[in-house]
């Protein structure tokens, strides 16, 4: 008589895995959570958001949300001959976009370290990579 684990189409390693998974992601989220609940980032956020930092920070976000719209929406899409192109091609219609987007990542790191470097000091960096760990896990999510 065959297990449940194989009657239902899952191994046990694939389930284990699975769980694994979500639990670090689950993980991320919370430290996320209760890092900028106890260290009060908004409040950081807000006073400190004047100068050139929050104004190249703002423009590399915007850099990369234009960058993904463009990969994930408007090259799939919205093409001159109406028909769907191949995405495993898109290198060939976007060439650089990876490379921008890395170069204003980086960009937009080193500018939230130096605009929240006056709240945090030393810990703005491990501050800001737990943050960005859990909002990468909470869009790996969905």
């Amino acid at each position: 008589m065959p297990s449940s684990s194989t009657a239902t189409g899952s191994s046990p390693r694939k389930t284990e895995t699975t769980i694994r998974r979500l639990a670090e992601k689950v993980f991320w989220i919370a430290a996320a959570l209760v890092l900028g609940y106890y260290t009060e980032l908004p409040n950081a956020l807000l006073e400190y958001g004047y100068g050139w930092p929050i104004y190249v920070s703002m423009l590399c976000l915007t850099g990369i949300g234009g960058i993904f719209a463009y990969l994930t929406f408007y090259l799939p899409y919205f093409t001159l001959d109406r028909t769907r192109i191949n995405l495993s091609n898109w290198e060939r219609e976007a060439p650089r976009s990876i490379q921008t987007a890395t170069v204003l990542g980086l960009t937009l790191t080193v500018c939230v370290n130096v605009w929240l470097w006056p709240a945090f000091g030393i810990l703005t960096p491990v501050i800001l990579f737990v943050e960005f760990l859990g909002f990468i896990c909470l869009l790996a999510m969905f």
